[in-house]
């Protein structure tokens, strides 16, 4: 006995639903056979096991059966049966949902008065009316009426003012809510205020309108949960319970009265005090779901209250608590879903809250390895019986070798014989192989199962030999048909475990063309004959195509004629037989998928191929679609047909459109005499996998021109608004399918591109109305008002706080350790995560993008009016990114939800790059706020690792670096350094990113990729450090910004990786990701290539790689490896090394004879516009990078004949002024710190250079309005002229051409009042700074007719900077010995001392004492003409002003003042 109690036990918790079907079957038949078994069954184990376990199985026949079971319990064994459920009532309540008998043997208990007591009653009934079932509801709330009219007449008068024939539905909140976490709130409120308030709810004499004050205040205090046990201790339930009964069953109530008047305002607060309460309390919760009056007056005031939500959200929540006090879980964290439930429990319930369900394992679950399914010859009893003697025995090899000993039949001997592998695996090639007896096959396929049942990992037969001769010998009589026909079952069951090389003999043996059972089946097709092997032949070729790996491409068209002609046979008999047509059309659906996948393969056989299916396919929709029935409905013989042959179609049809078809096919294919009914019949089915397949064909249908027009011209009348119309009302509508509205956007947006490629508005978009046809944009505008198209399309987007809350959850379950990642990810993977439909997203901004283009103004309007664009930025999220990630690295997620997910980001980010584009000023303020700056950089290392190790997200990666550099390139200099900042922690990531990509540039995606990330990459470098400014400086100049600074020293250390530690890391915190997304060479290590080295070697292997994908891929890698070997020397020492430079240098050459060539081709064109000129514009810049601040590279350049080339190009300078500044600024990074360069500068080009300049000089105004126009050539000569007039032989040839007699001209007076940044004065000053440190250059200077005074007024009209240079020059001046005696003399240069020794500034008092020194430094001529002037007196007073003031700590001030005194005395 305790042995079959322990069998039943374990049966009934078996794992396979089908042995706990028969388990359950035959304890029924044994209860009603009149087995005395019911004793046994009231056991507490098994009766647990029933109730918690196959009563509310997910299994409809295993609950139902077990309802049955307890249903008969119930009727039979009377009070005995009665008092063993009472402590599972609850799981037999939730059973009844699905059981008809135990439903109605449960409620004729509950109308029985003797059999359970009152309040074990209302606690039913109340349970009742949170069930899914309708049925249950209406039957509760019916009972619950019959008390309540029952109640005495003081209680029954406010029912009697609802009508309650409608309220049965009372309880039932609609959507879930989430659990209001009212747990762990602290106040400021003590015990002693719980204390007064309920005495104030306590006294008699107290007015209703301060009681209803004093317990308002109470459901405020009790928010925190440190007072609920004091409150309890103060019998708080017990007060608050006897104030819902006052006001409740308050006698002056009448009929008529206000609820809201009176005693009975109390009820509210009462209700939300006691449900704070019964949240955290036990014993509250255990003492009110006992009190039968107050569950009734509960339920009374929610009748009343019937149109409050508010009330009733909070009435039922405090149900819940007490109905389901038993079997619930509470938890007082903050985390999660405060309450779990069973899972069998809770899903037969619609709770008003959301919550958890928890799964009790069975203790006597065992996992039994006995694959049921196949043993299809014997009755399921059967194999249990082998079992059950089996386990009996002590296992198979003890019961196999006492078979005659076992009360077993000859068939159950023969499968108990079979479950020993060893003997099976060594005679099952023997038996099979020539066989022709059907009893003997059948031992064979025996044993082949249990060889499958026992290895597992695939039968490891010799296939070709057991098998060969039964595939290679057409059967010829119904015992060999039989035996081919239980071979061909088997192998359905077979093919799975099998390995990868016998699945592909399998499917040569029975797909090739010549193979027997190709013949078989396809003669069977054409003669519709039903021949036994037919079906299984079929279900096995349903099951090779669905595992299509190994299918031999040349067997594809034959197989798609094949059953594509058994399809065209509209009037065949097998359009009847839907089990054989279902079989043939799930060939049909798999074989679509796979030729979907094959795009490669074209040509005639294949196209025909493809119109032969999609013909048949409709000629099936349209038989099962209007044939039958009245026109426009579908068969509902023919709904699974139909979902696989729409499903089929649309495969084809987007197979089709990536093989080249010819102009046209699609036109002939749709204009056939059967018309589109059949596919409107599909988008109005109310089947979804219908449904979906219509709206899928119709999407590709539209997104061809010509098909287009026929399809909405022929279903314009179709609708009220016509097929716009239809597609948008199933898109919006929240109660069709996901896949369903997804398709119908699909289709809409579909036929918007086609409306802006083609500028076809007029002829696409027609809506047929009753005052008339509207069409174009004003039809458009229509149906926006029409549908509330953006509101519509805010309500799909998740709000904002549902998304942190996601993002909150994503982010802790990532920070799980690796073990403990999947267990924390699968509930939010099948919970939160599963509710969003990613897809309906990605249409949803895919349709706004593609109407943004054609109307930015319109639509732009309406999604900032709706606030849409904080929806779409909250929605990318990194900790969402990241989880879905792991998950997918996890193996918790399928490729296709990864995918669904990357294409929803990617959708987002296209379209706020487009809102970014069209109207940066609304946009760029809420992508640049700092948590969407900081969610868009932590993508990217999470896209980095997945396309590396993946291959996947490539595009959306694309879009994310697209949609940060639009940001830099619309934001400020300021902001632009701000996004450098944050992205800084992200530099390893982005550095992988294009090396990862440069590697492969013959990718389409990966060339994409790899071009927006060079110009995400050179815009940082912009952002940093713009090389342009200071090229002829030895090094950058500080820019007295702070963060431009910081960013510049950032970026030196992240591309050259210094030893020292960034100082902007010092304010990150220490974590693993920080160290990852460092540079390689920012450890300083020596033998680690630097993150400029590596970046350099990549940009020039691709650079290398000709031809590209794209005309801009060269200008791209230039112009990232131009910035880039600017700001770091490991990139420009990497460059060197390459011969990067010296093949620069001879592009020049090359170039220069491309420009001579198309001169002569073509003389008249303007030079400007030669694609050429842009090119030598590009080289010349990388070669001025390359030779920035490197000696190494200038010499390079001088051996490289640099100069030789740069004279050859200088004639195309003189007529694109773009050119000649750039050549220019090359030229003076060469000879920046550089003497050879300078003097073989001056025998070369520096003539030319000088009379360019000077033509420029003498048809130029002195006014600021005429230097704007050529500035920029203007700073680049004279700054080159200032860097080579430190070389003597520059200045030769300066003095030669006689240059400087321009600078009489100037007028500096002028310029007074001049905002400009580039002024006349100022480009001469540097020049005359740096040739007045020469004897030659003062010379030249003092033989300029008028330069004293023309310094003397850029002294005067100059700031302070400018001053201190003219002081600067006319100091080194007075240097020149033989003119000393003319300076003192003149007016000017004793008017300029005298100013600068009044100025007060230390700079020019130097300046000054030290040129009034040089003039008196033997010279004792000129000692009489400076004091004559007044120069000593000013000297004396700069002096005692000197020592006043206290300047003790400038040195040279004081060594040169005493000076001059002295020289003066």
């Amino acid at each position: 006995q305790a042995l079959a109690r322990r069998m039943v036990l374990r049966l009934c918790s078996h794992g396979s639903f089908m042995v706990q079907r028969v388990a359950m079957e035959h304890l029924h038949a044994s209860l009603t056979g009149g087995d005395s078994i019911a004793g046994e069954l009231l056991e507490n184990a098994i009766l647990q096991e029933l109730c918690t376990g196959a009563l509310l199985s997910p299994d409809e026949g295993v609950s139902s059966s077990c309802g049955k079971v307890l249903a008969y319990l119930l009727m039979q064994e009377g009070k005995k049966a009665l008092q063993s459920v009472v402590p599972l009532q609850l799981y037999i309540e939730a059973g009844t949902a699905t059981s008809t008998e135990l439903a109605m043997a449960m409620r004729s208990m509950m109308e029985r008065e003797e059999v359970w007591s009152d309040t074990v009653k209302v606690q039913c009934l109340l349970r009742n009316m949170f069930s899914n079932s309708r049925d249950c509801r209406v039957w509760a709330f019916s009972m619950l009426s019959k008390l309540l009219i029952a109640a005495p007449p003081g209680k029954a008068s406010p029912f009697s003012v609802v009508r309650h024939a409608v309220l049965h539905d009372v309880m039932i909140q609609g959507r879930p809510s989430a659990l209001e976490q009212d747990i762990g709130r602290h106040t400021v409120f003590t015990k002693e205020d719980v204390s007064k308030l309920l005495h104030i709810l306590r006294s008699p004499t107290m007015d209703h309108v301060l009681k209803t004050s004093a317990a308002e205040q109470l459901a405020i205090v009790l928010l925190d949960h440190s007072l609920h046990d004091s409150a309890v201790e103060e019998n708080v339930v017990s007060s608050v319970n006897n104030l819902i009964s006052y006001c409740l069953n308050d006698t002056s109530l009448s009929d008529h009265q206000e609820l809201g008047v009176g005693p009975i305002q109390l009820f509210k607060p009462c209700v939300r005090s006691l449900g704070l309460i019964a949240h955290s309390s036990e014993p509250a919760r255990r003492e009110l779901a006992e009190n039968k009056e107050f569950l009734l007056n509960i339920f009374r005031g929610a009748l009343l209250w019937h149109m409050d939500m508010g009330l009733l959200y909070n009435i039922s929540k405090l149900l819940c608590f007490l109905l389901f006090e038993t079997v619930a879980q509470y938890s007082k964290s903050t985390q999660g879903p405060a309450i779990k439930l069973p899972e069998g429990i809770l899903n037969r319930l619609q709770l008003p809250f959301s919550a958890d369900a928890y799964i009790a394992e069975s203790p006597n679950k065992l996992s039994m390895m006995l694959q049921t399914e196949v043993f299809s010859s014997e009755p399921l009893h059967s194999v249990l019986h082998i079992a059950y003697h089996t386990s009996k025995a002590g296992g198979v090899g003890v019961a196999c070798s006492a078979t005659n000993e076992l009360p077993l039949s000859q068939s159950e001997i023969v499968m108990l014989r079979a479950l020993d592998a060893k003997t099976a695996f060594r005679n099952t090639s023997q038996m099979l192989r020539g066989t022709g007896d059907q009893w003997k096959a059948h031992l064979s396929l025996l044993e082949l199962i249990s060889d499958l049942s026992s290895k597992g990992g695939g039968l490891e037969l010799n296939w070709e030999e057991a098998l060969g001769s039964l595939f290679s010998t057409h059967p010829t009589n119904s015992s060999e048909e039989h035996t081919l026909d239980n071979v061909l079952l088997f192998l359905c069951t077979a093919v799975t475990s099998m390995s990868s090389s016998k699945r592909e003999w399998l499917v040569k043996a029975v797909m090739d063309p010549h193979a027997m059972c190709f013949k078989m089946l396809q003669a069977s097709l054409q003669e519709h004959s039903e021949r036994q092997p037919q079906k299984s032949l079929l279900k096995l070729y349903g099951v090779l195509l669905e595992r299509s790996g190994g299918i031999p491409v040349s067997y594809i068209p034959g197989l798609v004629k094949m059953f594509c002609r058994s399809l065209d046979v509209a009037g065949s008999p097998k359009y009847y037989d839907l089990p054989h047509l279902e079989l043939s059309l799930h060939c049909v659906l798999h074989l679509s998928r796979i030729v979907a996948a094959m795009v490669k393969e074209s040509g005639f056989e294949w196209l025909d191929c493809h119109m032969s299916a999609m013909t048949a396919l409709r000629q099936v929709l349209c038989s099962f679609l209007v044939g039958r029935g009245s026109a426009g409905t579908v068969s509902f013989m023919g709904k699974g047909v139909s979902a696989k042959a729409a499903l089929a179609l649309t495969h084809f049809l987007h197979s089709i459109k990536f093989r080249n078809p010819p102009k046209g096919w699609c036109s002939l294919w749709l204009n056939d005499p059967v018309g589109l009914e059949w596919l409107f019949s599909l988008l109005k089915d109310r089947d979804p996998h219908v449904q979906y397949g219509g709206f899928s064909t119709l999407s590709l249908l539209c997104s061809e021109m010509d098909a287009a027009q026929i399809v909405l011209q022929e279903l314009a009348n179709c609708t009220t608004f016509g097929i716009w119309g239809e597609c948008l009302r199933v898109g919006l509508d929240t109660s069709e399918s996901a896949l369903v509205r997804q398709q119908a956007i699909g289709v809409v947006t579909s036929v918007v591109v086609l409306c802006s490629e083609n500028k076809k508005w007029e002829d696409l978009l027609v809506l047929p109305l009753p005052q008339g046809t509207v069409k174009g944009p004003k039809a458009l505008r229509i149906l926006v008002d029409h549908f509330n198209l953006f509101a519509a399309f805010k309500c799909m987007l998740p709000g904002i706080e549902h998304l942190q809350n996601l993002k909150k959850s994503c982010q802790e379950c990532c920070s799980q350790s690796k073990a403990a990642f999947p267990a924390a990810a699968t509930s939010l993977v099948y919970g939160t995560l599963a509710l969003h439909n990613p897809y309906i997203i990605w249409n949803t901004c895919h349709l706004l993008h593609n109407l943004l283009l054609p109307f930015p103004q319109y639509v732009a309007s309406h999604v900032f009016k709706q606030g849409m664009l904080k929806h779409f930025i909250s929605l990318l999220s990194y900790e969402v990114l990241q989880f879905i990630t792991m998950a997918y690295n996890s193996d918790l997620i399928r490729h296709v939800v990864l995918a669904s997910w990357l294409s929803m980001f990617e959708a987002v980010m296209v379209l706020l790059r487009s809102f970014l584009l069209l109207h940066p000023e609304d946009t760029l303020p809420h992508l640049l706020r700092e948590e969407c700056v900081v969610s868009l950089c932590h993508m990217l290392p999470c896209l980095t690792a997945l396309i590396r190790s993946k291959g996947t997200g490539t595009d959306l990666c694309t879009a994310l670096v697209a949609l940060l550099h639009a940001m830099g390139h619309n934001a400020s200099s300021q902001q632009l350094r701000m996004l450098f900042t944050t992205f800084q922690l992200q530099w390893g990531s982005l550095v992988g990113l294009i090396q990862h990509t440069l590697g492969d540039l013959k990718n389409e995606r990966l060339h994409l990729l790899a071009m927006e990330t060079l110009r995400l990459f050179s815009l940082f470098l912009c952002a940093s450090c713009n090389p342009s400014d200071h090229a002829h400086q030895a090094s950058p100049p500080l820019s007295g910004d702070p963060v431009q600074d910081a960013c510049l020293a950032a970026l030196k250390e992240l591309l050259d990786g210094s030893s020292a530690r960034r100082e902007w890391l010092s304010e990150e915190p220490a974590s693993t990701d920080v160290k990852q997304s460092l540079p390689a060479g920012g450890a300083g290590q020596d033998d680690t290539p630097t993150c400029g080295r590596r970046l350099c070697e990549a940009l020039l292997r691709a650079y290398d790689e000709l031809p590209y994908p794209s005309p801009t891929t060269p200008h791209t890698i230039v112009s990232a490896l131009s910035l880039l070997v600017a700001c770091s020397s490991t990139a420009k020492q990497a460059a060197l090394e390459h011969g990067f430079l010296e093949s620069s240098i001879d592009q020049l050459q090359v170039l220069h004879k491309m420009l001579t060539k198309e001169a002569m081709e073509q003389p008249s064109a303007r030079r400007e516009d030669s694609p050429h000129i842009a090119e030598l514009i590009s080289v010349v810049t990388l070669i001025r990078n390359l030779l920035y601040k490197s000696f190494d590279s200038k010499t390079t350049a001088l051996s490289s004949h640099l100069p030789t080339a740069v004279q050859k190009i200088w004639p195309w300078c003189c007529t694109c002024r773009r050119l000649l500044v750039s050549v220019l600024q090359l030229l003076c990074v060469f000879c920046a710190q550089h003497s050879p360069a300078r003097a073989m500068l001056s025998t070369g080009l520096l003539p030319s250079i000088l009379r360019q300049i000077t033509r420029s000089l003498d048809g130029m105004s002195s006014t600021t309005k005429a230097l704007g126009a050529q500035g920029n050539m203007l700073r680049a000569v004279f700054t080159l002229l200032a860097t080579v007039a430190l070389s003597s032989e520059c200045r030769a040839v300066m003095k030669k051409v006689g240059f400087l007699q321009s600078l009489s001209q100037l007028n500096p007076r002028a310029e007074k009042g001049s905002h400009s940044k580039i002024r006349p004065s100022c480009l001469w000053m540097k020049l005359l700074v740096n040739l007045s440190f020469s004897a030659e250059g003062q010379s030249m200077i003092l033989k300029t007719p008028g330069s004293l005074d023309i310094l003397m007024g850029m002294y005067g009209n100059g700031g302070g900077a400018e001053q201190i240079q003219c002081l600067l020059v006319l100091r080194n001046l007075c240097f020149h010995q033989q003119s000393k005696t003319f300076l003192s003399t003149t007016e000017t240069v004793a008017t300029l001392f005298s100013c600068a020794l009044d100025s007060g500034d230390s700079q020019q008092l130097t300046l000054a004492a030290s040129g009034i020194s040089a003039l008196l430094f033997n010279c004792s001529k000129v000692r009489g003409s400076l004091k004559r002037s007044g120069l000593d007196k000013r000297l004396e007073q700069a002096n005692v002003s000197y020592k006043a003031a206290g300047f003790k700590d400038d040195p040279q001030l004081s060594y040169y003042l005493s000076t001059a005194l002295n020289l003066l005395q």
